[in-house]
């Protein structure tokens, strides 16, 4: 798939062709795995950094067209709005973090077990190695949690997109 790299400082805003958004975080690296146009489906994976995405399509309960993932988790997103961030240490643990502001989101580890069902308000976080050649999480079982009105607040203003004046000479007369 495509690879998008964005540097520290930038960001990226990806309009999806069902018009879903997805905006990518200062230091992020995540890969377009496929976009099917037809079948209105997509599978991104996070690298590393932050990812938000509100998705406008709302599934049937057996179908979640568009799933995203990271190196221990995969969402399967419900019509939602949602932040993904994962980041991996220098000794090679993998911690990822799925918070769910709207809608619905199944959480599974890379085996596919189902780690948590998010309603809104709700996330839920994993640590995962690779053990015995495999990605496998660690730890405490993942919990889901609820989402505090605080945190809440800092996750929906937290800034992807920047706007910058044009200068002067640049604008149009």
């Amino acid at each position: 798939g495509d690879q998008v790299e964005v540097g520290d400082g930038s960001s990226l805003k990806l309009l999806i062709h069902d018009n879903s958004v997805v905006d990518v975080g200062a230091g992020s690296q995540m890969v377009i795995e496929s976009s099917d146009r037809k079948h209105s489906k997509i599978l991104l994976s996070v690298l590393e950094g932050k990812v938000r995405a509100t998705v406008t399509r709302k599934p049937s309960a057996k179908e979640t067209p568009f799933k995203i993932r990271t190196r221990s988790t995969v969402a399967g997103v419900r019509g939602t709005q949602f932040l993904i961030s994962s980041q991996t240490s220098r000794d090679g643990v993998v911690s990822s973090s799925v918070h769910c502001l709207s809608g619905r989101i199944e959480v599974r580890d890379m085996s596919g077990r189902q780690v948590a069902d998010l309603r809104p308000m709700m996330a839920v976080s994993t640590n995962a190695a690779v053990l015995h050649g495999q990605m496998s999480l660690i730890g405490q079982p993942p919990q889901a949690r609820p989402i505090t009105p605080e945190a809440a607040k800092n996750l929906k203003s937290e800034r992807f997109i920047e706007t910058r004046e044009m200068p002067d000479q640049a604008r149009a007369g």
